[in-house]
């Protein structure tokens, strides 16, 4: 595509709705694959702000466009309920202590239904591919700038 040509309104919404579920998919993953997935971060937060991003700031122009039904939308307020519930300075661990992430209770919930609305979404079919690779930050740098593409692809292929 040309970088003088625009986005259509469906090419972006087609691309919020697959971060999205590429957001819903990392959500159900092991810690150590959370951490694949999104760099060595404060990787709950990130998910978190990638979630209200790509679900929560748009919700109704997905209902509108039909990228999801009420009653799916209606399941995904109710994982947007769950995560808000953990909001504060106080869980400030729970979102970036990796080791919290690997054994906390709480995020395994948060793994159980973020497999749920992917099940409700009929996404269940997908999962990851994770890209990893690594540039120099600029010709003549002397360090490297890790970059993360992740992909949606048919589980078992």
């Amino acid at each position: 595509m040309d970088n003088q040509e625009e986005l259509s309104e469906k090419q972006v919404l087609d691309w919020q709705f697959e971060e999205l579920l590429k957001t819903l998919i990392i959500f159900t993953l092991p810690a150590e694959k959370q951490i694949e997935a999104n760099g060595y971060s404060c990787v709950g937060d990130d998910l978190v702000v990638d979630f209200d991003s790509y679900y929560c700031c748009i919700k109704d122009v997905l209902l509108a466009k039909g990228y999801i039904t009420q009653a799916q939308a209606s399941s995904l307020d109710a994982f947007d309920t769950l995560i808000s519930k953990y909001t504060g300075a106080e869980y400030y661990d729970f979102w970036c202590d990796p080791v919290r992430l690997a054994t906390d209770e709480n995020w395994e919930e948060i793994r159980v239904n973020a497999k749920q609305i992917l099940a409700v979404l009929d996404k269940s079919h997908l999962e990851l591919r994770i890209n990893i690779s690594s540039l120099p930050s600029a010709p003549d740098a002397s360090y490297m700038v890790q970059v993360i593409k992740n992909e949606l692809i048919e589980k078992n292929k």
